[in-house]
């Protein structure tokens, strides 16, 4: 196939988000693709938690996927519950509980707050994914690219797109100078099952999330779903505080067990109110989640012209504490596909490509420096250390 050709076979390397985005936008122009994931089957690993869409990706959706989508509603994770979606933020020191900002559709915010299981097999529709393609290396030529995999395949195309998230393979051979660095915040997360009378009462401060700063402290509670007879909710939180510590690459909680992070958040609850410490309280031993969250990000390099290009957590990680990262990842995978559409027929592949992430990386750069904000902005100078 011609380098100019308007129809190029794409290779997704990665089946998150920002992969199937790209998939369904190729798909609705009638592109072929095939899509490659490490995982051996589409539930061999949690997906995590919840993700908000927000309004101009829903806009996005409508405009670059194709016709026989259906209808998203069924993601948002509390659909069927006649629970109205809100969120908000709060200043909840000990003794003072504010309110600073608060979201939802009543109040304008165009958003739906999806489960990210629902929404990566919503995003799977009539989506062919070959499983257990652990990627190894990919080789360039004037025919195209060829991506070889852990078993032994190898398959052809016309580009390669990295989209295997913050550790990529296809970036390290890309560019393997870059790294995601990490930031100086320690973060613990844990989950639990509450009952209705606790769910109901903490649910007041927001129905989908809440997030909270006190001192150097940055928390927040999430609601992932209500059953069906209502009388339980499983929540999920992170519980975040600043620590240069977290900066090096042995951090304390890499190694610490259930009981030492259960033990340092307790200990770390007097500095918030009380309403706001209730889940965490609430929370058991076995709650804690493991491996821990270490939080670290990435600004988008410049890439080197060629048939590889790379999209989502592969070419700009960020922390979730502007709830972009997933929205800013589709956005990729609808840009690119958009391009090849446009310019394909006109331009080299390498050069569309180049295109694309120049049209990226501005504005994957602002996501990334506003969410590392996001992690500073409601903390204090003050810093918390594991023997505090």
């Amino acid at each position: 196939m011609a380098d100019n050709s308007n129809s190029p076979h794409v290779l997704i390397i990665g089946a998150g988000l920002a992969g199937l985005a790209l998939a369904q936008a190729l798909r609705a122009r009638n592109y072929t693709f095939q899509v490659f994931d490490r995982d051996v089957s589409e539930d061999n690993r949690s997906q995590g938690w919840c993700i908000t869409l927000h309004g101009d990706l829903l806009d996005s959706f409508a405009r670059y996927f194709p016709s026989d989508m259906p209808d998203l509603d069924p993601v948002d994770h509390l659909y069927g519950t006649g629970i109205e979606t809100s969120s908000a933020v709060y200043h909840a020191s000990r003794n003072l509980l504010k309110e600073l900002v608060r979201f939802g559709p009543k109040l304008g915010n165009r958003q739906i707050r999806a489960n990210r299981g629902k929404l990566r097999s919503w995003l799977m529709t009539n989506v062919s994914v070959q499983w257990g393609k652990q990627f190894v290396r990919y080789e360039e030529d004037a025919s195209g690219v060829t991506a070889y995999f852990q078993d032994g395949s190898q398959f052809h195309g016309d580009i390669i797109v990295g989209a295997d998230g913050i550790h990529s393979r296809v970036r390290a051979q890309l560019v393997p100078e870059v790294h995601p660095g990490f930031l100086p915040m320690g973060v613990i997360c844990g989950e639990l099952e509450a009952p209705k009378e606790q769910y109901e009462r903490w649910m007041q401060l927001g129905t989908s999330w809440v997030s909270a700063f006190s001192a150097d402290l940055r928390v927040t509670y999430l609601v992932s779903s209500i059953a069906e007879d209502g009388k339980k909710a499983k929540l999920y939180w992170l519980f975040g505080w600043q620590d240069e510590g977290a900066l090096k690459e042995e951090f304390w909680t890499s190694k610490a067990s259930h009981e030492e992070m259960h033990q340092f958040v307790l200990s770390q609850l007097p500095k918030l109110h009380p309403q706001i410490a209730e889940p965490f309280q609430a929370t058991p031993v076995e709650g804690m989640v493991l491996p821990p969250l270490r939080l670290c990000d990435m600004l988008p390099p410049v890439l080197p012209t060629s048939r590889v290009s790379l999209i989502g957590d592969a070419v700009h990680s960020m922390t979730p504490f502007r709830g972009q990262g997933g929205n800013v990842a589709m956005a990729d995978g609808m840009s690119l596909a958009r391009l090849l559409n446009e310019r394909g027929a006109s331009q080299s592949l390498s050069d569309v490509l180049s295109l694309y992430e120049e049209e990226m990386r501005p504005r994957a750069m602002a996501a990334v420096l506003e969410s590392r904000g996001g992690a500073y902005e409601a903390n204090a100078q003050k810093t918390t250390t594991k023997a505090s």
